[in-house]
């Protein structure tokens, strides 16, 4: 079958300087489509732009399936591309996956044109679905979808998880505009040298349950890829793209030290040295010998990205993240002693019940910290113990608009949580954030 894979716009471009990554989930169901021996094509909409997109959409007439990732603030932008799509092809299947769909798969799918959608991983799913498309075959027999029949919606029996993650072909990135990437990556380093960057994955899922995490509703169990495995694509990189750094984009990289080792240990076996960032819990990095940690710098780490989320006790306490501000400091403290940067870490203000006072010590902790953050608006995301206390609370009075209205997260608090009024959550955030990514 001839399969369009449409990424939308991440949204990133005005806010984090242009910082952009190639999205791992579509180049991989890219990846195992075209190794079933499907034509994949890719529309790209951080590429294409507003203005060039209408009419690339047109192309849709000429496939038998069309794939939209729907990333958690891109649900007003699948609803106008599904309608565009069927204007074009209105007997097109349109497909949808990514996380979003998977929190919120019955709202998402009833209100867009969209006919079916995946959840979860879909790497096994898309592989089955497609051909069960191709052979007009019985669509309540795939595992892990809903489906629309009339104005019901269906959901199949789940899908396993994928224990085997060796069992995947590299990500397909050389679908993408790989110029227009390599160049809004070229300062992650904080060095205009830096040169042509990707982004590697080492496991999925992650143990912890934080309750404002979208993570343990797609990805409720860990799940490995062999470090063996792990080098074996870097080295691919670097041959096939020229990469001259990577983001690992684990949750918590490693997460044990003896992966974290082993992935060390592997990269040098293969003359590997290659600058790299990666995001660990704090708890991580305050365990890690002091061996592994000059292990990690010499095989290019350069830096550590932790999640402070709050510089308050209590509003840190009730995350459930399971970390003090203590852990916090000594995590930093231990990054900077290594030659580690610790830039970039995350932050979120207007936390449920969060009052001034809070936000205040949140904003002279990160100032002691001596580090940049990304911060962000506190967010109820579908699925997840805020957004349920969100929806109790009578905040979230209409799913769909609030869907839609997600595409603005990065400019105001689209639901207010806290006890502090908009405007002085907007002006905090101006006030911590950074513009370096």
């Amino acid at each position: 079958m001839k399969v369009l894979l449409i990424v939308p716009d991440s949204g990133l471009k005005s806010s984090l300087g242009s910082k952009m990554y190639i999205p791992l989930g579509v180049a991989y169901i890219a990846a195992v489509l075209r190794d079933s021996g499907h034509e994949v094509r890719l529309l790209d909409a951080n590429v294409e732009g507003a203005e060039n997109l209408a009419i690339r959409l047109s192309d849709a007439a000429d496939f038998d399936m069309v794939g939209i990732t729907v990333l958690f603030n891109s649900f007003s932008f699948v609803e106008q591309v599904s309608l565009q799509i069927k204007k074009s092809n209105p007997t097109v299947p349109i497909v949808l996956g990514g996380p979003l769909v998977t929190s919120a798969p019955e709202v998402v799918i009833k209100s867009t044109a969209a006919d079916i959608a995946v959840l979860g991983e879909g790497e096994e799913t898309i592989v089955e679905l497609v051909d069960a498309l191709s052979k007009k075959g019985d669509l309540s027999k795939v595992k892990g979808i809903c489906f629309k029949k009339g104005n019901d919606v269906f959901f199949t029996a789940p899908r396993p998880r994928i224990e085997n993650l060796n069992s995947l072909p590299f990500p397909a990135f050389d679908l993408f505009d790989l110029e227009f990437y390599f160049k809004s990556r070229s300062s992650i380093f904080g060095s205009s040298q830096i040169g042509p960057h990707l982004s590697l994955m080492t496991h999925r899922g992650c143990a912890h349950n934080c309750k404002f995490c979208l993570i343990p509703q797609v990805w409720p169990q860990v799940f490995y890829r062999s470090m063996e495995n792990v080098v074996k694509e870097l080295s691919w990189q670097r041959e096939k793209f020229g990469i001259s750094g990577i983001t690992i984009t684990d949750d918590n990289f490693g997460p044990s030290e003896q992966r974290i080792i082993s992935f060390c240990q592997n990269a040098i076996a293969n003359g590997i040295v290659v600058p790299f960032k990666c995001l660990m819990r704090a708890s991580t990095v305050i365990r890690l010998h002091a061996n592994t940690l000059a292990l990690m710098k010499s095989v290019g780490c350069r830096v550590i990205r932790i999640g402070i989320e709050s510089g308050e006790e209590n509003t840190l306490q009730n995350t459930a993240k399971g970390l003090t501000l203590q852990d916090i400091e000594r995590a930093v403290k231990r990054i900077k002693d290594f030659g580690f940067s610790a830039d970039g870490s995350f932050l979120m203000i207007g936390h449920p019940g969060e009052e001034e006072e809070s936000l205040e010590r949140t904003i002279q902790f990160v100032s002691r910290l001596g580090i940049k953050v990304l911060a962000f608006f506190a967010m109820p995301l579908p699925g997840t113990p805020w957004y349920l206390q969100a929806k109790e609370g009578g905040l979230i009075p209409n799913e769909v608009q609030f869907l839609r209205e997600l595409q603005f997260w990065q400019e105001r608090p689209i639901v207010n949580l806290s006890k502090i009024p908009d405007e002085k959550l907007i002006v905090s955030l101006r006030a911590v954030k950074t513009k370096d990514d």
